[in-house]
């Protein structure tokens, strides 16, 4: 028994010693000032033989590795940290990393499709990281842009928000979701609200690329790139849930948000549901106009007794009928087939519900009625899915590849009638856009020209099928009449019959380091797009059956950038654009009212700019401070611009009874925008960080005969100001959101900038807003957001907008990780 007990102690005085000799080593990962557990870091060492993700908690499990080794440990908007594992003690280990508020050596994929160091780029560019979209807690894609202060954005309506790059809106800009346009034949030059089918709260990253880029991102890239990188699912995480609920008070708006990750060695599954709810928005109560000036709605329309009528709006601030809601779905799966190769599946679905056009519900008559008794975009319908495979290995051809594959399938409506009328219309569009793309790396050797030289190129292909149908029907009879019916057709937005729509691009870009200071590139790109319209039953029975067009071109672009002696760096960029005319430029066979009418052009060209760019960049006080200077100057030729012309020889042709005057789009607008940003970023100490920045833009109309020599689309001067504060738990932020005046004479002479929303024989009054949010974490999984926007409550309309701002909005948010 004796020796029994002494060879069991031995036993386990063995177990004991192994399983001390064999101690994991635990790292958890968290924030120095909140103590947040900081998910989806990523562990590795120095040749990369260890790579590793932090749990939920923040943790990263070591083993099976030397003493010796050095250990890095990198997340997005944190400084790097390293240690020796020789350092760690058995067990946990707490890692407590440090913002870095002011980056320097942000990698950037909008310039090139590819990973580029933002430095190394000449290009003006914005990032909005994943913590910065969590802090602004925007309630649409539209409003993320706009909390930045460098994007302006015009809205019709609350379900709305046209962005504005540079003074170039709607499809003079582009949108590309996870590597796929979103831009396609039927995007108009008015104002367009397709960027809030965008669900915010699943993204992981956006890049505002300022400019025109049309060498890698083809046409409609005129003022520059918004692009969009939703979450990808996490590889080695287990289960991660992150949830969250806002409710925010000036549009009685309700928002819930859940996403949860599962991550195997090889395998990972994301998926995200968003609801949205918003009711009607209230504007502001204090006017900022001298004279104290308000946009009121003194009246609405209603329907009583099968009788339209106008009802008193007894709160007149409230702006009614503005409310919608939207649901967002996102599924991704992301499969590890190869030490090199990576393969993701990408669906995301997004509806809403009618979304009402306030501008022009807003719309009173002479008698005191309102114009319109409906005026609705119907659900908006958004199916993108995408195959992406990547690839990092070093073949002769590149270093690394990105092959995506996608399908959209679009659906859009617009449901009208007249106050009064018994006609109620619903013309709905539907796309099926497949698209293309392929993008390669290459780092070439250093040689003869410079330490290194970095190769891009690829090859774009979309495809664009639009079919048009409208739905009219007599709400008292009940009686039907569409746009199929082989006698009295109703006529359609686009051609009845259907249009097709090409894209086709190849392109290539250099870019050399000749030293350790002088970075250049050059690049060039050739497209061939086709367009096919077929008018089928034409209800304006004009001889146009048919219309077919090609478009050829070369687009190119040089950039410079010098690193200079004192933190000092220039960067010059030269680049020409183009936007090929689609479906609705080319397309469109309408009555334009008052005796109008307005007919295709086959013959348009393609719209083009050449743009310069000029930046400086200064950096003080150890990189704390950051100040930037960015001029641009805008060529623009080709533009389209509506004319009066001939049809069969005749400049008339009797129209539903009477002689209307024949119009078409045509190529002779010529103009130039300039202007100019500056910004400051500055770590005042290291709890306080101040962001300010401003825009300015102006453009001239050089068109031959124009009678107003100002362009549309010019925001006046705006900009943002804000002073943050961390304190331990919580995080402080002060902001002003401000622009400048659009005086009466500014405006131009088209109808797009809204001068009837104005102040009339004024203009659009300057203003600004006071703002505050708080960000408090109760726990390391749990945060709470509180918010005061519009703190004063000023009345103020932004620049081309028919819809009120809002006034004071109280918001709280609650978010969990689990």
């Amino acid at each position: 028994m004796r020796y029994l007990r002494i060879l069991l102690s031995a036993f386990m005085l063995s177990l004991l010693g192994a399983s001390i000799g064999e101690a994991q080593v635990i790292f958890q990962l968290k924030d120095k000032e909140t103590q947040e557990p900081l998910v989806g870091a990523v562990a590795y060492n120095t040749s990369k033989t260890f790579q590793a993700v932090s749990d939920n908690l923040g943790k990263v499990k070591v083993n099976a590795l030397k003493k010796s080794e050095k250990i890095f440990f990198q997340f997005l908007g944190y400084k790097t940290f390293s240690l020796v594992l020789a350092t760690a003690k058995p067990g946990v280990n707490e890692i407590l990393m440090e913002e870095d508020i002011v980056e320097t050596n942000e990698v950037v994929l909008v310039a090139n499709r590819l990973p580029e160091k933002r430095e190394d780029l000449p290009q003006q560019i914005e990032i909005i990281s994943a913590r910065d979209i969590a802090l602004k807690n925007a309630p649409t894609s539209a409003d993320l842009l706009s909390s930045t202060g460098k994007v302006f954005i015009q809205k019709s309506q609350l379900g709305g928000g046209s962005p504005v790059l540079r003074g170039l809106e709607a499809n003079r800009v582009l949108i590309v979701v996870d590597g796929v346009r979103m831009n396609n034949a039927i995007y108009r030059g008015g104002h367009l609200q397709n960027v809030i089918t965008l669900d915010p709260n699943i993204q992981d990253r956006v890049e505002v690329l300022f400019g025109s880029s049309s060498v890698i991102y083809g046409s409609d890239a005129l003022g520059g790139v918004m692009h969009f990188y939703s979450k990808n699912p996490t590889f080695d995480l287990p289960l991660q849930v992150n949830a969250m609920t806002r409710y925010a008070s000036v549009s009685n708006e309700y928002t819930n948000h859940l996403d949860f990750n599962l991550g195997f060695k090889n395998f990972a599954s994301l998926t995200s549901v968003s609801y949205s709810r918003f009711g009607d928005l209230r504007s502001g109560a204090n006017s900022n106009f001298i004279n104290g000036f308000r946009w009121e709605l003194p009246v609405y329309a209603d329907r009583v007794n099968d009788t339209d009528v106008a009802v008193q709006n007894t709160d007149p601030l409230l702006q009614r009928n503005t409310g919608y809601n939207q649901l967002d779905l996102t599924q991704k799966f992301r499969v590890k087939s190869g030490e090199n190769t990576e393969h993701v599946l990408n669906f995301q679905y997004s509806v809403s519900s009618d979304i009402p056009r306030f501008d022009r519900l807003a719309v009173i008559q002479s008698d005191g009625t309102p114009e319109s008794a409906v005026w609705n975009y119907g659900p908006q319908k958004r199916l993108l899915t995408s195959y992406r495979m990547q690839q990092t290995s070093k073949t002769r051809f590149y270093n690394e590849m990105n092959l995506t594959l996608s399908y959209q399938n679009i659906e859009e409506s617009r449901i009208d009638r007249k106050f009064g009328s018994t006609r109620l219309r619903n013309r709905t569009e539907t796309l099926n856009i497949l698209g293309l793309n392929i993008d390669w790396q290459k780092s070439l050797d250093a040689g003869q020209f410079g330490k290194q030289t970095q190769l891009n190129y690829g090859i774009e292909f979309y495809h664009n099928e639009v079919t048009s149908f409208n739905r009219e029907e007599n709400i008292l009879t009940g009686a039907i009449r569409t746009s199929d019916d082989a006698t009295d057709p109703a006529e359609t937005r686009y051609p009845q019959g259907g249009s097709q729509m090409r894209f086709l691009g190849v392109y290539v870009n250099l870019k050399n380091h000749f030293n350790d200071w002088l970075i250049g590139s050059a690049g060039l790109r050739m497209n061939a797009n086709a367009l096919m319209a077929d008018f089928g039953n034409n209800p304006l029975n004009l001889p146009v059956e048919q219309v077919s067009k090609r478009t050829k071109g070369v687009t190119g672009s040089l950039g410079l950038v010098a690193k200079l002696p004192q933190k000092w760096r220039l960067a010059v960029s030269y680049s020409s654009g183009f936007r090929t005319p689609n479906v609705d430029d080319i397309g469109k066979i309408f009555d334009s009212g008052g005796g109008i009418v307005r007919v295709p052009n086959a013959n348009l060209n393609p719209e083009r700019t050449h743009n310069l760019d000029v930046s400086i960049f200064k950096s003080f006080w150890d990189e704390r401070i950051q100040i930037e200077l960015t001029g641009y100057y805008i060529w623009l030729q080709d533009m389209l611009r509506i004319s009066n012309t001939t049809f069969n020889g005749q400049d008339s042709l009797f129209f539903d009874g009477q002689l209307s005057q024949v119009q078409h789009n045509s190529n002779i607008g010529l103009g130039v925008i300039y202007g100019a940003f500056a910004s400051i970023r500055a770590e005042l100490s290291r709890n306080v960080l101040l962001f300010s920045s401003l825009s300015w833009t102006k453009g001239e109309d050089r068109t031959e005969g124009a009678t107003n020599r100002n362009l549309d689309h010019i925001p006046p001067a705006f900009g943002q100001t804000s002073l943050q504060f961390k304190l331990k738990r919580m995080r402080h932020e002060l902001f002003a959101n401000y622009q400048y005046w659009k005086f009466w004479d500014e405006y131009s002479g088209s109808s797009v900038d809204r001068p009837q929303f104005a102040v009339p024989g004024k203009g659009m009054p300057a203003w600004v807003t006071l703002n505050y949010r708080l960000s408090y974490n109760l726990h390391p999984m749990l945060t709470l957001q509180v918010a005061v926007e519009n703190i004063l409550d000023t009345h103020y309309r932004v620049f081309a907008t028919g819809l009120n701002a809002p006034g004071r909005n109280f918001i709280v948010s609650l978010r969990g990780k689990f």
